[in-house]
């Protein structure tokens, strides 16, 4: 069976979706379903393929994109497109209305979703599957659509949890490892962080992906400077490889998303990641997040877009104890794993299923 994967970006944008992916695809392989990707980013793994016109800054045509990827379209069975609703959608009607001409099986995995009708337009198409990754999403998408989605598990690999080499008289590593954005609620957290410093806590705050964006620049607050000029404050661009790593050394998590209602965290792969290795996080009650963080112990949940909570709770652990993980919180962690284990095997079923092979 062969599976073609299109994401607008690849490695090395990290992303949840990029990272999903990246770790997804060799897996299918492993199996054999043998699956590669066509994206916007020239990528090191021989599955990844780069097309220049999936940038989402780039112009794009259908004859060049069906000439450099002919064979691999030719020969597959399935298109599985992933959140092109939101990044691109002229281009994922463009793509989807020449793959259907030629009978292919085309599966849309909605990641998230927004308020733009060109987006709506898209997932109204006729796609022969619609995939989420969370009850959240499912039931937004069935609400507002009409179209009850079928849940897949994001995949990633993960380490097993690390004793916390964290000591009271160290400097507090706080990391928030997304990309810097408002939506992700960056400002809150440096604003936070910049409150702290000037209240002379021994804490280092580092944000991760704030140079590989898909959209805008940082936008950093001059109150920030002097902390950034001394090491207190860093902004890092972590590779895929070293991003599973830094959240490990790290003493806290943050994850403040802003998002509300049905824009709210639709996954959060970060929490995620953090959780399976034991790591305290401070997220906020956006979308998915608290029913993804249910029955964690090394938790604080905020209110949505709420500076006061976020300091609080960031101070509170700061000046501890931070709590241990609990044998409870090992049962949660273990139960993830195993569903994160599954998910390879899961989409080959709904690509079996799909091309009638049992």
């Amino acid at each position: 069976m062969e599976v073609t994967h299109i994401h607008w970006s690849g490695k090395p944008i990290i992303g949840g979706i990029e990272r999903y992916l990246d770790s997804l695809i060799p897996e299918l392989n492993k199996l054999n379903c043998n699956s590669s990707l066509i994206c916007g980013n020239r990528g090191t793994k021989p599955c990844q393929v780069y097309f220049e016109g999936l940038g989402t800054k780039n112009k794009f045509n259908i004859d060049p994109f069906y000439r450099e990827n002919k064979e691999i379209i030719d020969e597959t069975d399935i298109v599985h497109m992933h959140n092109g609703h939101v990044i691109s959608p002229t281009k994922t009607k463009a793509i989807f209305n020449f793959l259907k001409k030629r009978n292919k099986k085309v599966i849309l995995s909605i990641h998230n979703i927004d308020n733009c009708e060109e987006s709506k337009d898209i997932i109204n198409l006729p796609f022969d599957s619609y995939i989420v990754y969370s009850s959240f999403m499912q039931n937004n998408v069935k609400n507002i659509f009409g179209i009850t989605p079928g849940i897949l598990s994001l995949y990633i690999k993960i380490d097993s949890p690390k004793e916390d080499t964290y000591n009271k008289k160290d400097t507090i590593k706080i990391l928030q490892p997304t990309r810097y954005s408002k939506w992700k609620g960056s400002p809150l957290s440096l604003e936070c962080i910049v409150n702290l410093l000037n209240e002379e806590e021994d804490i280092k705050f580092i944000h991760g992906g704030c140079h590989t964006l898909l959209y805008g620049t940082l936008d950093i607050p001059i109150e920030a400077l002097p902390w950034i000029e001394a090491k207190r404050i860093e902004f890092r661009d972590y590779s895929f490889e070293e991003i599973g790593k830094e959240i490990g050394n790290a003493d806290i998590i943050l994850h403040p998303t802003v998002g509300i209602g049905e824009y709210g965290e639709p996954f959060s792969l970060t929490c995620l990641e953090s959780m399976l290795l034991g790591k305290p996080i401070i997220a906020s009650n956006s979308g998915f997040v608290p029913k993804l963080l249910e029955g964690y112990s090394r938790k604080q949940i905020v209110k949505r877009n709420s500076k006061e909570e976020l300091y609080h709770a960031i101070r509170k652990w700061v000046l501890g104890p931070i709590p241990e993980l609990t044998a409870n919180d090992k049962k949660v962690i273990e139960k993830w794993k195993n569903y994160l284990a599954s998910s390879p095997s899961h989409h080959i079923a709904l690509y079996q299923r799909l091309v009638g092979e049992h």
